[in-house]
């Protein structure tokens, strides 16, 4: 019996061109840079505000042409003891913008808003304040003068609970001024902003301070 002889076919050697393969270079176009624009007036009073209702007074003093006196003049223990006990009063805050003028390079931004008032709780921590600062020192227990400050915070946190009862609908107006930069800055945080954005607190703690000068 003959067998077939089968064609053994090997794969084709592949062949290169002597020449080298040209290719494109796509250089992507790069997009010119755009000034950013600059913050308006009412957009650096939405940021002032949202500032003051989450208690962010670095945020606030970034704002203004110069550092704000808010709580910063009472010391670092009193404004992180503030926050801590006025956080959720502060929450209460709400606003609107009702007006804006601009004159060249000074500007008024009108603000209807609502705060918690923390006078009536003032009050109370002031009178609590004083008894327990008097007792002790008539019992000899105070021997420096910080220990006052101790006693208002501790009683200031325990008469927590009287914040936030009372509230207020005012307009304050937010004066600017526009920098060397063309950038607006808060040029001052007048009694009025003060007033709303510390709870009136900023004004009836006077009361407390000046006691113990």
């Amino acid at each position: 019996c003959k067998q077939e002889e089968k064609e053994i076919k090997f794969p084709e050697k592949p062949s290169f061109s002597s020449k080298p393969v040209q290719t494109e270079t796509i250089i992507p176009n790069t997009p010119e840079p755009t000034e950013e624009p600059k913050a308006s007036p009412e957009d650096i009073a939405v940021l002032f505000m949202d500032a003051a209702k989450n208690m962010d007074y670095d945020a606030i003093r970034a704002l203004c042409v110069t550092d704000a006196e808010i709580t910063a003049e009472y010391g670092t223990e009193y404004e992180l003891a503030f926050k801590a006990i006025f956080a959720k009063s502060a929450k209460e805050l709400q606003y609107e913008i009702v007006n804006t003028n601009i004159n060249g390079d000074q500007a008024e931004v009108t603000i209807s808003c609502t705060y918690a008032d923390c006078t009536p709780y003032i009050r109370e921590v002031v009178k609590e304040a004083i008894v327990q600062a008097v007792t002790k020192t008539m019992r000899g227990e105070i021997t420096k003068k910080e220990q006052y400050l101790e006693i208002a915070i501790d009683v200031m946190f325990a008469k927590s609970d009287l914040l936030g009862k009372n509230l207020i609908k005012t307009e304050i107006v937010l004066p600017l001024v526009k920098d060397q930069n063309e950038k607006w800055l808060i040029k001052e945080v007048t009694k009025e902003v003060k007033a709303v954005i510390t709870m009136n607190f900023s004004e009836t703690v006077g009361l407390l301070l000046e006691y113990w000068k």
